[in-house]
């Protein structure tokens, strides 16, 4: 295939063809574009799927937060009831001791001993209130660090969700981007290739023709008329100026309204610039003839008919 049978278009050879471009390159070209098409609505689908996952996961991260929260909350609070429990407990256990203790009968206390004995029981139910405060404390502490903790984790799997979701759309929108250009300059391209090819047809059809211009026929001796004949001669003699690029002419005589039923005369493939017409015309009738051009690619198109006098 030579260069020239051939047309760059895009970054794509199209064979020429008389036509205008070759329709099987065209529609090849057409069909990739569509394939590309398709693949652009397939990458929007996914964006579709990847911005449901984003909204999927985001719901699941607060989900999982919030039972998160509420297990850490419950957890703390299972918690700090047994603790509170357990100094209940002890504390009711060192009452129950000391009034044992009170309900006796030892030989009779001293004054001394007594009070030692209330102090005793009175540092003991301090002691008890204050580990029991402790305790109540202490579990408090633990339910608000296992809750803090738990609104950590919830607020970071949040957090990462959302981040993972936020990649996702961005890719999401790029690729919905990337497609809609994708689209954008397929149509562009099919528009351009039609216009194209339209141009490209009617080039193609015009170099199909001889580059030549159509035989202006000039007087035989004179310049005007454009044609002539030797009065004196019964067999009228037309000549006309050589065109550039024919290499051969084609003269026909008829008589109007032209058709090929009226044509007295016909001469083709005449290689000189003059031809004698082997008639003696009627002198009563109109005759009118035109000349073509060509060459080894063909004919050219028909001169305008001029008056042939007899």
């Amino acid at each position: 295939m030579t260069s020239e049978n051939v047309r760059k278009l895009w970054g794509k050879d199209f064979r020429v063809v008389p036509r205008g471009l070759s329709e099987q390159d065209v529609v090849a070209h057409i069909e990739r574009l569509q394939e590309e098409y398709k693949s652009a609505m397939e990458k929007i689908r996914h964006v579709e799927s990847l911005r449901e996952l984003a909204s999927r996961t985001v719901q699941e991260a607060q989900r999982v937060g919030e039972e998160i929260k509420e297990q850490a909350t419950r957890d703390a609070e299972e918690h700090a009831a047994t603790i509170i429990e357990e100094a209940q407990t002890r504390a009711r256990g060192l009452l129950d001791n000391a009034r044992i203790e009170s309900t006796r009968q030892p030989p009779p206390p001293s004054q001394e001993q007594v009070e030692r004995e209330r102090q005793q029981v009175s540092d003991a139910i301090a002691g008890a209130q204050k580990d029991i405060a402790d305790m109540i404390a202490e579990a408090k502490h633990q339910a608000e660090a296992a809750i803090e903790e738990a609104n950590q984790t919830a607020e970071r799997i949040v957090g990462e969700a959302i981040s993972e979701a936020e990649g996702i759309l961005q890719e999401a929108n790029e690729l919905t981007n990337r497609a809609q250009k994708a689209l954008a300059d397929a149509r562009a391209e099919a528009r351009d290739i039609v216009n194209h090819a339209r141009e490209d047809s009617r080039t193609v059809h015009e170099s199909a023709r001889p580059p030549v211009q159509p035989a202006q026929p000039t007087p035989a001796r004179t310049p005007a008329p454009a044609l002539s004949r030797s009065t004196r001669k019964p067999h009228p003699v037309i000549r006309w100026k050589a065109v550039p690029g024919a290499t051969r002419y084609g003269v026909y005589v008829s008589t109007p309204p032209h058709s090929p039923q009226n044509v007295v005369f016909k001469k083709e493939d005449i290689t000189d610039t003059s031809v004698s017409i082997p008639l003696e015309l009627d002198g009563d009738r109109t005759y009118e003839w035109t000349i073509r051009a060509g060459n080894e690619k063909g004919w050219g198109p028909m001169a305008p008919y001029k008056k042939l006098s007899a």
